[in-house]
């Protein structure tokens, strides 16, 4: 099999990454996308428990959105 750049750039690449390091980016960066929505409802009952001195919230529907 003829290596092309490109299979040489990816070699190279995995084996300058081991793999627990691999699994450590991802795993950040996952939580990372999923701390951000976490933030922003955590705020939001912030901000609902202020104006309405409570947190009995009513049960949300299939489609309804806070």
């Amino acid at each position: 099999m003829n290596e092309t750049p490109i299979d040489t750039g990816a070699a190279v690449l995995v084996s300058a990454l081991p793999l627990d390091k691999l699994r450590r980016t991802i795993a950040t960066r996952c939580l990372d996308r999923l701390a951000r929505p976490w933030d922003e409802m955590v705020q939001w009952l912030v901000a609902y428990k202020k104006q309405h001195r409570h947190l009995t919230l009513e049960p949300m529907g299939p489609r309804r959105c806070l």
